[in-house]
């Protein structure tokens, strides 16, 4: 008998005692149980990291839809960006997004 999380890892065979079986087994299932662990502190930390800019992915989101479902391009996406940015006013983080966001968009109208 082989204990599958473990792939072959943790043997228990007929010729081993109970005692040693039973040893075999709790060793599966710590192994088993620290995988689960693992897993989750991996998801946690990846909440973790991915709460702080969840906000501003959020707005990109919604703003790049908008704009894709309105087929917006030039003065269309500057006025779109510009009521976005009125509405945000007191987020100083989106704020400054939609700031970098207009910036960009606007570049190629003041090339001289």
């Amino acid at each position: 008998m082989t204990c599958l999380p473990c792939a072959g890892a943790v043997r228990v065979s007929e010729h081993m005692s109970t005692l040693q079986q039973l040893q075999a087994a709790a060793l599966c299932m710590q192994r088993v149980c620290s995988f689960c662990l693992d897993i989750c502190t991996c998801l946690q930390a990846l909440w973790y990291y991915c709460q702080p800019p969840l906000a501003s992915l959020q707005l990109l989101a919604a703003i790049s839809s908008e704009a894709a479902v309105g087929k917006l391009r030039g003065s269309a996406l500057l006025n779109l960006l510009h009521q976005r940015s009125d509405a945000v006013a007191g987020d100083d983080q989106a704020r400054r997004l939609l700031q970098k966001l207009r910036h960009a968009a606007c570049t190629p109208y003041f090339r001289c």
